[in-house]
Order: C-alpha cells, then structure tokens, then sequence
C-alpha cells in the first residue's frame, strides 16, 4: 500500500542506493586491479545502470617526475696475492768429520782436580754446536802414574773424530822435586850457555858442569824418575852415576840436544851414562869422574874407543859393556881420542874437526 501511495519516492531512493553501490563495486575494483598489478584494465567512461546513463568522472593525476634509475653498484675486485712458495734447497751430504784442537798431554798433581776441555776447540765445515765427549774413565787422580783419555767430537751429520793422549797424576813430593830441577837447571844453563854457542859447545859446556860440580858417592841414589835423580845432582850436589845421568839429561833436554839412557849389560853393578846426538850419530858421552889415575874423559865417544878404555884397564873390563842391538846405531867418526895427555890440560883434537877449534877444558 505505501508503496502505491509513494511510487516516485522509493523510485528515488533506489536508483540512490544503485549508484552508492556501484561506486563502492567500482572503487573495490580499482583497489583490487591496483595491487594485482592489472595493466590492461580500462575505465569506462559511462555506464548503464537499469536504463540509466551513468557518467564516471575520474580525476586526471597529477604528473609525477620520472624518478631515476637507481645505478646499479659496480664492484671492483680486489686482487688477490699467492706467495710464492720458498723452495729450501736440499743441503750437501757432509761427510767431513770435525777437527780438535789443543789436545796435549796433561799434569795434575796427586788428589788435585784438571779441568780436561780447558783450551780445546772444535771445529766443523757445517756444525756450529759439535759435541765433545771426554773419557776419562782410567783416570784415578789419587794415584800416580800416567792414564790414557779421549776426546770424541761428534757432528750434527754424525762424523765423528776422535784423538788421544795422556795425564800424568803427579806424586805432591815428586812434584815440589821436580819443580826445584827445572828452576836450577834452567838458572845453570843462563850461567853458562849463550845463545851464539854451536850445540858441540853447549854439550860439553853442560857434560863439564856436571862432572865438577857434583860429588859423586857410591850409595845409591833415589831412581824413582830421572827428576829424583836429577834433584840430588842440582839440589844436593851429590850422587852416583844415575844422578850424573840424569842431571845431564835434564839440562840436554832444556837445550833441545838429543840424548838416550844407556845401561851397562852384566858386570858386577849397574852403571848409566847418556848417548847424545848432534846431529851426525850417536856418541857415548858419560859425566861420573874418574880416579885421578884415570886420564879417560867419556865425552862424544864411539863404541870402539869405549871398548879401547875397557881393554886398557883390567879392572874394569865391562866398564862399558852394552846391548849395541837396544838403541840406534852410533857414529863411528872419531871425534875427540877421550885421552888427557900427561902435563896438559887440554884434550887433543882429532881431525876432521880441528878446522871447528873446539876447545875442551879437562
């Protein structure tokens, strides 16, 4: 009934409600294409909505700048650095054993300690740190004597060399003995050798002083070393022939005259005199005095002129009997005849050694 009453009122109130509606679809799908992204959808300026002409006016956007286009970022690439790999060569095989230095024969006194690397030095071609082993494990420091040791020395390659000598373990008295000998012999030989003497000079120089100047005896003397020896001869100015022996020795030794011990074989006591060599063989060469009825001076003698004084008196016929086999061969160039001649004081000299003018005092 209200609607036959008020046709043309719900009419307008339709054709209102249709456009509202249309609007909201519409708008749905604008929003809609807009985030579907759909390029293709075209909005149509009018439409019929039940016989009615609808007319869309949609406002014209604004014109919007063209942004730019973002660059796209270039990256530089950072060069990369291989080492190159060191290459350590490979080292010569070493075959060569290292070399000591310094090894002499040592002197410890009797219960004293020795310090056995003290002035050694090693040397290698390749090894900086070569190892030095000392044996010394004969050594008894509280004994006297004479030990052998070893020094090895072993490099990094494993060559090795070794070397030897000895210690001489001193007995405490025979060592203050033995330093008195050497303390008068070397104040002997500045009191009567100079340096412009020929060795024949120094050697009869050295025999004559120790023929008058120690006083021989028949007992006995200490033979434990030629040193003890020699300390009764310096020291004590007296002894038998081992300390005339060795008296002389000491002082040839100190001069660089080559000298021996000789000992007489059999005979009814020992008897010890030096064979010296200067240089053209060995000669006999004996300091203990004689009687004073014995003109025969043993100085530079050869075996025949000792065997002559043997002859000569009957007495003493193996005077100067010796192993000949035992020590190296004699000269046998006569150069002193050994005979004092009645009334003069001189020896004769025999030639070829004349033109020399050595003069022997008796």
């Amino acid at each position: 009934m209200r609607e036959t009453a008020y046709p043309g009122f719900f009419c307008a109130i339709n054709s209102m409600r249709k456009r509202i509606l249309f609007s909201i679809i519409f708008l749905m799908v604008l929003a809609l294409s807009a985030c579907a992204g759909m390029p293709d959808f075209t909005v149509p300026d009018s439409f019929i909505l039940d016989g009615e002409s609808i007319v869309l006016t949609t406002p014209v956007p604004e014109a919007t700048a063209t942004p730019e286009p973002t660059p796209t970022p270039t990256f530089t690439p950072i060069p990369t650095f291989t080492p190159t790999p060191t290459i350590t060569p490979t080292p010569e095989p070493d075959y060569e054993p290292p070399v000591i230095l310094g090894v002499e024969p040592l002197k410890v006194i009797q219960g004293n300690a020795v310090s056995y690397k003290k002035g050694i030095e090693i040397t290698d071609n390749a090894d900086e740190n070569v190892r030095l082993e000392v044996d010394n494990s004969q050594v008894d420091l509280n004994t006297p004597g004479e030990y052998r040791i070893s020094y090895t020395a072993t490099d990094k390659s494993g060559n090795m060399t070794i070397v030897f000598t000895t210690i001489t373990v001193r007995d405490s008295v025979l060592a203050d003995k033995e330093d008195t000998v050497n303390q008068m012999a070397d104040e002997i030989i500045a009191s009567i050798i100079t340096d412009d003497m020929s060795a024949w000079d120094k050697a009869y120089k050295l025999w004559n002083w120790c023929r008058t100047n120690i006083a021989y005896t028949s007992a006995t003397g200490d033979m434990t070393s030629e040193y003890t020896g020699a300390y009764e001869g310096l020291h004590d100015r007296k002894g038998d022939c081992y300390s005339y022996y060795a008296t002389y020795k000491i002082l040839l030794d100190k001069v660089g005259i080559e000298n021996l011990q000789c000992t007489r074989m059999g005979g009814s006591s020992e008897h010890y005199w030096n064979l010296v060599n200067l240089g053209n063989g060995w000669y006999h060469c004996d300091c203990s005095p004689r009687r004073k009825d014995d003109p025969f001076r043993t100085f530079m003698q050869t075996d025949n002129q000792v065997a002559q004084y043997e002859r000569s008196y009957e007495e003493r016929p193996d005077y100067y009997t010796f192993d000949k086999d035992a020590y190296p061969e004699r000269g046998t160039l006569v150069i002193y005849d050994g005979w004092t001649q009645s009334g003069l004081s001189r020896w004769k000299i025999l030639e070829p050694w004349r033109s020399n003018r050595h003069t022997l005092q008796s």
